[in-house]
C-alpha cells in the first residue's frame, strides 16, 4: 500500500499545485505541469506513503460494531 499512497499522493499535490499556480499566476517550465513540481510531488507523495497505510491498518484493525439482531418482535 506504500507505493500506491507515494505516487497518488504525489499526482494529488501535483493537481494542487496546478490550481496554486492559476491563482498566483506562475509560469512552470517547458515540460512541466506546475511551477515547483517537484516539490509538491515530494511533499504529496511522503504523505500518501505514510497517510494510505496508516488508514488501511487503522480501518483493518479496528473492533467490528456489535452484531445486529435480525430478528424482530
Amino acid at each position: 500500500m506504500a507505493i500506491p499512497g507515494f505516487f497518488g499522493g504525489g499526482m494529488i499535490a501535483v493537481a494542487l499545485g496546478r490550481l496554486v499556480e492559476s491563482v498566483t499566476a506562475c509560469t512552470p517550465l517547458d515540460g512541466l505541469p506546475a511551477c515547483h513540481t517537484g516539490v509538491y510531488l515530494l511533499v504529496g507523495g511522503l504523505t500518501g506513503l505514510v497517510l494510505l497505510p496508516s488508514v488501511v491498518l487503522w480501518r483493518l484493525l479496528r473492533t467490528p460494531p456489535p452484531a445486529r439482531n435480525s430478528e424482530r418482535s
